[in-house]
């Protein structure tokens, strides 16, 4: 776990030296996510974190966004699968109408887990919408639901996932 702090740290410090001057934000926080579709018979929630840049665009409502996380799916209690863990990583849009937006991104999401049956990276997309409620100065805290589908030869793990991020304004 500490390599992987320390890999997402890495790779964050990167995009915002690589970025800055195009950096609107930076954004961390949790995610509790309820398995939909076939997930829902195996997983009982996930629980995770991510990471967001936002990127100006030059159309000041719109902006271009970078995300890397973490998720765990929790195995039903009894059931004889174990956890899955993946490690997204999305590009996308954010549209924003004040402080309400909606975003959509897509990207990869790479299976950590060595007794998992399906391909080692999948097709992750996540349509999803949000508020951003004024915090400290020029802060934000933002709270979005998000439907996210990560596909891949061994199918689909799909779940809704709530998340509430504090976004540093820059």
């Amino acid at each position: 776990m500490k390599k992987l702090v320390l890999l997402l740290f890495i790779i964050s410090a990167t995009a915002t030296a690589c970025f800055s001057q195009n950096i609107q934000s930076f954004s961390m926080g949790g995610a509790f996510g309820f398995p939909t579709g076939q997930a829902k018979n195996v997983y009982d929630y996930s629980i995770g974190f991510a990471m967001k840049v936002e990127l100006s665009t030059g159309v000041k409502p719109l902006r271009l966004v970078a995300n890397l996380g973490y998720s765990d799916f929790v195995a039903k209690q009894g059931s004889q699968a174990a956890d899955a863990n993946y490690l997204p990583i999305e590009v996308g849009a954010k549209l924003y109408l004040h402080q309400f937006y909606i975003e959509g991104d897509a990207g990869a999401s790479v299976n950590l887990n060595s007794n998992y049956s399906g391909g080692r990276v999948g097709l992750i997309y996540a349509p999803g919408i949000g508020y951003a409620v004024p915090a400290l100065d020029f802060d934000e805290v933002d709270f979005s639901i998000r439907y996210e589908g990560r596909t891949d030869n061994g199918g689909t793990v799909s779940q809704v996932v709530l998340k509430v991020a504090y976004k540093f304004n820059l």
